[in-house]
């Protein structure tokens, strides 16, 4: 018990009531700080903020990039959208609450998932096999512009091939059919 101002050689021990540090920091008796005020909490590099019964998730920062780990997972919850986007507000990924995760490259729109599939924006790129699978009722059509029709592959019909938007080729049950010279 001690009144006005303490010098302690091995410490404080603060028992039935709080700790008031300055205006701005709170330690109560169940050992919950409260950090209230204008003031930061400043963690210099490499020091981490260790959370859970065993240190389990970490938020830390080196001199030149920034850390959240943890195990077993980690998971980012929200009742909104989840993105990732640049200090300048470019988004990098979206995730939206309806099921659409949408990917950016220099803030436009590159691949979104939908309800039937996904959607990309701009030219698809392999360095490898590329297949197309669908089931047995649908058709595949290949198009340079909206209206303008370069392949149509039709589930269990013709394969049919375009030029200038005027079919010249196509696959039947007895064979081929050419328009034009062949």
């Amino acid at each position: 018990d001690a009144l006005g101002i303490v010098t302690a050689r091995a410490g404080v021990n603060v028992s039935g009531g709080q700790l008031l540090v300055g205006s701005g920091v709170t330690i109560g008796n169940a050992g919950v700080a409260t950090f209230s005020g204008t003031a930061d909490v400043h963690l210099h590099d490499d020091v981490q903020l260790k959370i859970g019964d065993s240190s389990d998730l970490n938020v830390y920062h080196t001199g030149g990039n920034n850390y959240i780990s943890g195990t077993p997972n980690l998971y980012v919850q929200s009742n909104s959208a989840v993105a990732l986007r640049t200090v300048g507000q470019e988004n990098m990924v979206v995730a939206t609450p309806n099921g659409s995760v949408s990917l950016y490259h220099d803030n436009s729109k590159k691949f979104e998932t939908v309800s039937t599939g996904c959607s990309v924006y701009g030219n698809l790129a392999t360095n490898g096999d590329f297949t197309i699978t669908g089931d047995s009722t649908n058709s595949i059509q290949l198009r340079v512009v909206p209206d303008e029709k370069n392949l149509v592959a039709i589930a269990n019909a013709a394969v049919e091939l375009y030029y200038n938007n005027s079919k010249k080729f196509e696959t039947t049950n007895d064979g081929t059919v050419t328009t034009g010279i062949s």
